[in-house]
């Protein structure tokens, strides 16, 4: 159950992509439960590392934000950047698929956290 949950997270930007569907109703039917910590985001690891195409759609997802405040993604310096935009923390990496599964545990727990505060 929680690798399905995975597999539909870490497709979240191909999802959104391909239309009709927001991020926030894809977390929420992707039966993901808010601050699951740890062991979500080495199962997300090792999704992102055997599923290397995502990386890509995920820094696109990122590229493509319009927001005031939230997690990016980016290539940096020779290595990678997750950071929370304007002025909050950041955490550099050398290595794409830890960058990539960083940014989509704290992204997905973003979209959870607003999901869970507009529920009905």
């Amino acid at each position: 159950m929680l690798d399905e949950v995975v597999a539909r997270l870490c497709k979240l930007p191909i999802d959104v992509k391909a239309g009709g569907v927001s991020a926030v109703t894809l977390v929420r039917q992707s039966g993901y439960v808010f601050d699951s910590g740890e062991i979500i985001r080495e199962k997300i690891w090792t999704y992102i590392s055997e599923h290397k195409e995502l990386i890509h759609a995920w820094l696109q997802w990122s590229d493509n934000k319009r927001v005031s405040e939230g997690w990016y993604f980016c290539p940096e310096g020779g290595g990678y950047l997750v950071a929370y935009h304007p002025r909050g923390t950041r955490f550099t990496f050398d290595n794409d698929v830890e960058a990539c599964a960083e940014f989509v545990f704290r992204e997905i727990e973003s979209l959870a956290k607003f999901a869970k505060s507009h529920s009905n």
